[in-house]
């Protein structure tokens, strides 16, 4: 059984690898394409983006949970995510085409 699953994990290594490797163009857009999902989730109020913070989510994010309502703690999550997929995309910029 650990065989297989050790077989498994290499094959998955292996595409990973030929997908990625020397472009690193599909990596960046991969990561894009998650976040901009993850903002059209904080858009659309879907429940799987937006679940109640645990004490180990940090001060401010309970603050914001507890204090005001759902709507409010989305937009800071979309903010947040805003300032990622503009970080990744000018990382790409500088890394590749500047």
């Amino acid at each position: 059984m650990r065989e297989a699953f050790l077989e498994f994990i290499d094959k998955i290594k292996f595409l990973f690898s030929q997908v990625f490797d020397g472009h690193p163009f599909r990596l960046y857009m991969l990561g894009i394409g998650v976040l901009i999902f993850y903002q059209i989730g904080l858009i659309l109020d879907w429940d799987c983006t937006v679940q109640r913070p645990t004490t180990g989510k940090g001060f401010w994010l309970n603050f914001i949970f507890e204090n005001y309502s759902r709507k409010t703690y989305r937009i800071v999550l979309s903010i947040a995510n805003i300032i990622l997929i503009v970080s990744l995309s000018g990382l790409y910029y500088i890394k590749y085409i500047k």
